[in-house]
């Protein structure tokens, strides 16, 4: 649980949650550099997609639309 830094380096605990509010495994360390293709990756992944289906990720009410340190850096600097 560190404190702030450069957005390139450290992790996040996230819980990847499904519109309907299921969790989708358990909580994660990401690198502050995962964005949303490597998440869509991830729920492909732990959902057994065969073909890659395209997701949308968001913290709160807000869409995450770039890496997760920078969405932490903006909404927490």
């Amino acid at each position: 649980d560190g404190a702030g830094g450069n957005g390139s380096s450290g992790s996040v605990m996230c819980q990847l949650v499904s519109a309907e509010g299921e969790q989708l495994g358990a909580a994660l360390y990401l690198p502050h550099n995962v964005g949303p293709p490597q998440l869509q990756d991830i729920v492909n992944q732990l959902l057994h997609n065969e073909d890659k289906l395209p997701y949308a990720f968001y913290v709160g009410d807000e869409e995450l639309s770039l890496q997760l340190g920078a969405f932490m850096q903006r909404n927490n600097g």
